[in-house]
């Protein structure tokens, strides 16, 4: 409350002087009464706005009163303002009969939105200074005040949608309510074009939001996001809500192994998504009907394709109850290789260690990661040949690369790079992206130790090379996204079937650990014990399906994990057929050895057949194994007939009966 207190003085001869002067001369009539004195105010209401609690306060506004009439005594002015639109009244300036104040509102943040009101109220007295007496005419005035902290207001925050296979019109479309503050019309836009929304509307009109079926046609599974924005059309700050989009129909991801060879049957692990929607009728690759196919889950499908394939792209198609099943699998058929013995030189004569060698059958081709001792540099290596002889290698530097896998669509290669992965296009050795991992960004793990499972799944870990303290990762690379599902050896490897359906946990350390092998659930993201306790130094070894294994370089077991023997001390490196029949284990003597493990060994220990293959060349021993698992690795050919051995002087090609 404001009191203002001025006093205006009247000598009576004066107003007598005017008095006579006023008769004209000697009128009989006495003057009329002055009128009494009275109180006006400007303006008679205030407006306020803010665009949104995040602008600026609205400028104090005035208001000005006159009093009239006023002759003689003290003139009092009280200003009390309430209600929450009013933070504050300024001291009342008087001017002669003229008096003026400013009105203040408090900031729009300390409100938010919202339309809030006011009254200030204005009373006029004399020779009172609560003005409990003598108020003048037209006292006390009010003004109306009124502030809206502008927005557009929306009877939903956000907009989610969830998509199988068969939705309904209640699946697709959302409303809401779009109220102004002030009362104001609004037009909306979607930044998504699977989305439609209502163009404008007035105040209190609804928004719809429908989903576009030319677009979510071609979308696979997964969750996407957008935003519809709305913007007032007189005053405040554009609205967006967000919109989600999870899509979860039955669809078609990978196969693996996704390459065969013409002229030959095969099986593959067909891997998918929300089977369960529909009745698999029939499985084909590009038209050509599977000979056999089983539904094992919701996830998976085994199927066999005929040897009348012949070389090209054959999309993996359901023929089910659903027609708008997404086909993002391939099997691509190809040629099988006709290479011979050959020792591939690496592209630089710098002393260096292979950590990873992986066969690509789509292009005949080996990749390698190599750690450069001398330097401590590493690269990716590729040996590329047109199925029968290898080609010069391309070297691709990348730092801290200790890992490799190509994806089970064959599209990329996925490079360990200190503590996360780089794409590289598999076609033409382009680097892409480089996607960190959720490991400690300063600490001492570096990715390394990588499997594929059938889900397209990549296992691998952040390895620790200088103490105990290993993180499983698994890593979506259509996704490019990571998790850590909370496994942590000491240290550990990888190893997985071909096909991708088996994916091996093995710890080559006790401390911190157990020495359980474990079998790991790349899409539930668990792991189970297999019932083998074995301390490994090496990556386990599998066959195609995983009937075989071989852990450790040497300890064989069944699909089982039943041990069936033992593979001779001086195995420095080992593959398995892909039938899982034969074992070829590069020796400590320089031979190539290879093994029946198709039945148990007899008395515990396996003999090689024959005498060996000797080399064309010594592939050289991995000496130092500070940042490597094993003294050479090892990849063969999908047909078996090629075994390849990677060591520190060359890469080896060998074909083997």
């Amino acid at each position: 409350m404001v009191q203002i207190g001025r006093g205006i003085q009247r000598m009576a001869a004066a107003c007598a002087l005017l008095s006579l002067c006023g008769c004209g001369g000697g009128g009989s009539g006495a003057p009329p009464p002055p009128p009494p004195a009275s109180l006006t105010l400007s303006p008679t209401s205030l407006y306020f706005v803010a665009n949104g609690p995040a602008d600026a306060t609205p400028a104090p506004q005035p208001v000005a009163g006159g009093v009239t009439g006023l002759s003689s005594g003290t003139l009092y002015i009280i200003i009390v303002g309430t209600g929450p639109a009013i933070a504050s009244i300024s001291s009342v300036s008087i001017q002669g009969n003229t008096g003026a104040a400013l009105v203040s509102v408090p900031s729009p943040i300390s409100l938010g939105v919202g339309s809030y009101s006011g009254t200030v109220t204005v009373h006029a007295c004399v020779n009172d200074a609560t003005c409990a007496t003598g108020e003048l005419s037209g006292s006390p005035k009010t003004i109306a005040v009124t502030y809206d902290v502008a927005a557009l207001q929306s009877s939903a925050a956000s907009f989610s949608y969830l998509l199988n296979n068969s939705p309904t019109a209640a699946d697709t479309t959302r409303q809401a309510t779009i109220t102004g503050i002030p009362a104001q019309s609004w037009t909306a836009v979607s930044d998504v074009n699977w989305l439609t929304v209502t163009a404008a509307g007035a105040n209190g009109a609804a928004l719809s939001a429908d989903l576009v079926q030319a677009p979510l046609d071609a979308l696979s599974n997964g969750t996407y996001t957008g935003h519809v924005t709305l913007t007032p059309g007189t005053a405040g700050q554009p609205l967006v809500l967000p919109v989600s989009l999870t899509i979860q129909r039955t669809q078609i991801n990978y196969v693996s192994p996704y390459v065969a060879y013409a002229g030959t049957a095969g099986s593959v692990v067909i891997r998918g998504e929300q089977l369960s929607q529909v009745t698999v009728q029939g499985v084909t690759f590009g038209g050509t009907a599977a000979t056999a196919f089983t539904v094992i889950s919701p996830t998976e499908i085994d199927a066999s394709y005929p040897a009348s394939l012949a070389p090209g792209r054959y999309t993996v198609q359901l023929q089910s109850t659903f027609a708008g099943v997404h086909q993002l699998a391939e099997l691509v058929v190809v040629n099988p290789p006709t290479f011979t013995a050959a020792a591939l030189s690496y592209p630089d004569p710098t002393a260096r260690q292979p950590v990873a060698l992986v066969y690509d059958a789509e292009r005949a081709a080996l990749a390698a990661s190599v750690w450069y001792s001398s330097t401590g540099a590493t690269s990716f290596i590729s040996f590329p040949s047109d199925g029968t002889t290898f080609q010069a290698p391309t070297s691709v530097p990348i730092m801290n690369h200790y890992g490799l896998a190509l994806t089970a669509d064959g599209t990329e290669w996925i490079a360990g790079a200190y503590r996360g992965v780089t794409h590289i296009n598999a076609a033409d050795l382009s680097v892409g992206a480089t996607i960190q991992s959720p490991i400690d960004p300063n600490g001492t793990e570096v990715i390394a130790d990588m499997s594929l499972a059938s889900d397209g799944t990549i296992a691998m870990y952040g390895d620790q090379y200088f103490n105990c303290g290993a993180t499983l990762l698994l890593y979506n690379p259509r996704a490019r996204a990571f998790t850590a599902p909370g496994y942590t050896p000491c240290r550990g490897n990888t190893g997985a079937s071909a096909d991708g359906s088996r994916v091996l946990l093995a710890n080559p350390f006790a401390v911190g650990n157990t020495d359980d092998i474990l079998l790991l659930d790349t899409t539930a993201a668990t792991w189970t014990a297999t019932g083998i306790h074995l301390l490994t130094d090496a990556p386990p070894a599998l066959d195609r399906t995983g009937s075989r294994m071989v852990l450790n370089r040497t300890a064989v077991y069944d699909g089982s994990y039943q041990h069936l023997g033992d593979l001779p001390a001086t195995t420095n490196g080992v593959v398995l057929s892909p039938d899982g029949t034969r074992a070829y284990a590069y020796d400590q003597s320089g031979l190539l050895l290879t093994y029946d493990i198709s039945a148990a060994a007899a008395s515990g220990s396996y003999t090689a057949l024959g005498t060996g293959i000797t080399l064309i060349a010594d592939p050289g021993l991995v000496s130092n194994m500070l940042y490597v698992d094993a003294p050479v690795f090892m990849a063969i050919t999908p047909d078996g007939k090629t075994v390849f051995i990677a060591g520190t002087q060359a890469v080896v090609v060998q074909p083997v009966p």
